[in-house]
């Protein structure tokens, strides 16, 4: 839970800020009216950080062009200290009056230190070779900390009885900008070693676009590595989801949870969506486990019947049908509860047979569109509950079994599996905020 850690940073903070004033006044007491200057200064510079802290980290997207705008902005914030450090030293008088009081809060204490929290926050929320693991946020605060305490110690023996003002501050920018190119090595390099470990560049794109840390998301219908279920739980597990998957065979649900555990947080059990009993159960799973519900990705069904409407039988038309649609309507029925409550979304699996027919599938293809209906109705419904529902209708999926079961696959337009998740990962997330009750179709290329 986020407030079990909330307020013990929160009061940790406030013991650090109540000793560091302390022991300032205890050192450098001369008279109140120094007392009052430094408590002001004191809070100043902490307002600020955390000002920039809370608005960095809210960008939560910060790509490559708004960090550099951040390196930029700490650049020029610690050069304009520098130079009007200098007009201080140089005029004495200005730093007495109101005026040059306000600019000096404003250009020695408050900008730099926003600008730097701005910076920090991003550096935090920055992506390497293992995007969104968790560890990335924690290094930078242990390294930020260990660094503002040597600059502590540099600062008040060496630094400050020493060298100039200007002086101090110019340096911190030729530390900054020293620090803006180690960090673009350390990007390029990353990124240049992820292209050489096969993934292709949409993949990466992929892994560094959509954070899922903090999400708990249910999958139906997880087949086997190479399915497009087991890409979708693969790719939101390397985006930081903890994920519950579900399928009909239990043995197998527990192989796919054992390839998929090294990869992230992941369980899973065996149930019939065509029972409302089994949904109920699996929905009730995920909360206990994890103790929330905030995506549901319907990938369950499939083609499994290919004839004339006038050739289909009512048994094999039922399970057609059941198999597509009874299981999303059970599945989404049963998680409203917890979705509301996290005020989540969902995405089901249609198909563009459902918005274009075709012959020999008419089972299936009524089953997806009931689907698509069941989406649309379903978004509409829960919108004022803060709930999302929208639906994928690909084309043919580039799995190895239906490029075998094709008689030409030069030919056709295929929907790369990564590019599926790349899409329910955009849909499931906040990036997606103001869409709901659509059908998103994924026509594919030739490849």
């Amino acid at each position: 839970m986020r407030g079990a850690t909330v307020l013990p940073a929160f009061l940790v903070g406030m013991v650090v800020a109540v000793g560091m004033e302390t022991s300032g006044a205890l050192l450098l007491y001369v008279g109140a009216g120094l007392l009052s200057a430094l408590s002001v200064v004191v809070a100043v510079d902490v307002a600020s950080f955390g000002a920039g802290l809370w608005v960095g980290a809210g960008a939560a997207s910060a790509g490559t062009g708004m960090l550099r705008r951040r390196w930029l902005a700490a650049l020029l914030a610690y050069a304009m200290a520098a130079i009007l450090s200098a007009g201080w030293l140089i005029s004495r008088e200005f730093g007495t009056t109101a005026f040059g009081r306000a600019l000096g809060l404003g250009l020695l204490a408050a900008w730099p230190l926003y600008a730097t929290g701005t910076l920090l926050a991003g550096l935090a929320l920055q992506p390497f070779s293992n995007p969104h693991a968790g560890n990335q946020g924690r290094a930078v605060a242990v390294s930020a900390c260990a660094g503002a305490t040597l600059g502590f110690l540099v600062a008040g023996l060496v630094l400050i009885p020493q060298v100039a003002p200007p002086s101090i501050f110019l340096g911190c920018v030729v530390a900054l900008s020293g620090g803006a190119l180690l960090f673009g090595s350390a990007r390029k390099a990353a990124a240049e070693a992820g292209g050489s470990s096969g993934r292709s560049p949409r993949a990466i794109v992929t892994e560094e676009r959509w954070d899922m840390r903090d999400q708990v998301v249910l999958i139906t219908g997880v087949g086997g590595r190479g399915q497009v279920g087991f890409a979708v739980a693969e790719a939101l597990l390397k985006a930081g989801a903890k994920v519950v998957i579900t399928a009909r065979d239990p043995a197998r649900v527990q192989q796919h949870v054992a390839a998929l555990a090294p990869v992230g947080a992941v369980t899973g059990t065996g149930a019939d969506l065509t029972k409302p009993e089994d949904a109920s159960a699996v929905v009730a799973t995920a909360v206990k486990t994890f103790g929330r519900l905030n995506g549901v990705v319907n990938a369950v069904g499939g083609l499994h019947h290919i004839a004339p409407l006038a050739e289909t039988d009512s048994a094999t038309w039922d399970r057609e049908v059941y198999s597509n649609l009874w299981t999303v309507y059970h599945v989404c029925h049963a998680a409203m509860g917890p979705l509301r409550e996290s005020r989540g979304a969902i995405v089901n699996f249609a198909s563009r047979t459902a918005l274009q027919p075709v012959k020999n599938l008419g089972a299936y293809t009524v089953g997806k569109a009931g689907v698509v209906a069941l989406t649309r109705t379903l978004a509409l419904e829960e919108v004022d509950h803060g709930v999302r529902v929208n639906a994928l209708a690909p084309g043919m999926m580039d799995t190895e079994q239906n490029r075998n079961d094709t008689s030409d696959p030069a030919a056709v337009a295929w929907v790369g599996l990564d590019e599926v998740a790349a899409t329910v990962m955009f849909l499931l997330s906040d990036a997606a905020s103001a869409v709901t009750g659509q059908v998103v179709e994924l026509v594919g290329r030739k490849r």
